[in-house]
């Protein structure tokens, strides 16, 4: 065999180890499940073996790729702040968010969550699960139905911007201006002084039977009540009758909905509702 049919045999061998290396050098990886552009929820925190579950409305979390922003609700407020992938490497830069407040419990839950997003490094989803790790602790998220269904809806609140008053004439003293008054999905409805110290807690009566979320060890529940899904300013409240050990707090809303007069009665004292 001369030396031009060698050459002739190792050219087409050499374009074939190229070729194998351009194909093997262009196969991507297994694809990462895509994070982006996924409403995602938040379903429990914490140390793996010992994960919190969350309490109150829905916590979100959802990643817009076009934007580069990460954005979604606390369970009290709405948060947003950008992030950076690589592979299934996640860093998210510092969070904004509005400045509703709410329960000690759900301020502390909300503090908690953000603490750990900010502080994500991996994520890895399984399915409609996922798992954002965050040094020692983890988030776990399940993906949004895309259905029709409507995850619970934010807290609405109304803000009492004048003092409230008895039948419209006497000055109120059981709620002062500035305070809020949050109605809850759950069929709870708190309501915080100027100064954020809760002032009581209602349930609906029409609502199922939901406990009021409480810290360990604490003694609180919600009061049966009769429940209006609505306070408007007008309102008045009134310590004036007691059963047994319990104080009967009324709330009159007049002159509202048609002109009736609606009762809003709770059978407990709003010092049992200490957090």
């Amino acid at each position: 065999m001369d030396k031009k049919t060698i050459c002739w045999l190792i050219v087409p061998i050499m374009i074939l180890v190229g070729t194998a290396l351009l194909v093997s050098c262009a196969t991507p990886k297994t694809p990462i499940p895509a994070l982006e552009n996924t409403t995602w929820v938040l379903q429990s925190y914490g140390q793996p073996g010992n994960l919190k579950t969350v309490i109150g409305d829905a916590i979100t979390t959802v990643f817009d790729n076009a934007k580069g922003q990460v954005t979604g609700f606390t369970g009290l407020n709405r948060y947003g702040g950008g992030y950076e992938l690589k592979d299934d490497k996640l860093s998210i830069q510092r969070l904004m968010l509005t400045a509703l407040s709410g329960s000690q419990p759900l301020i502390e839950q909300e503090a908690e969550f953000l603490k750990l997003l900010q502080a994500a490094e991996s994520y890895q989803i399984e399915g409609d699960k996922l798992t954002i790790t965050c040094g020692s602790q983890v988030l776990i998220f399940t993906k949004k139905p895309t259905t029709t269904t409507q995850s619970k809806s934010p807290p609405q609140f109304t803000k009492i911007d004048a003092p409230l008053t008895l039948d419209g004439t006497k000055p109120g003293t059981d709620i002062p201006q500035g305070s809020v008054v949050y109605h809850w999905a759950n069929g709870i409805t708190e309501v915080y002084g100027p100064n954020n110290k809760l002032i009581f807690v209602a349930k609906d009566s029409e609502a199922a039977d939901i406990p009021h979320p409480t810290p360990p060890g604490s003694k609180a529940e919600p009061s049966p009540a009769t429940y209006t899904y609505q306070v408007p300013s007008g309102t008045s409240i009134r310590n004036d009758v007691k059963e047994g050990n319990d104080i009967v707090t009324k709330m009159y809303l007049g002159n509202w909905l048609l002109g009736d007069r609606l009762i809003l009665t709770i059978i407990k004292k709003a010092e049992d509702y200490k957090y």
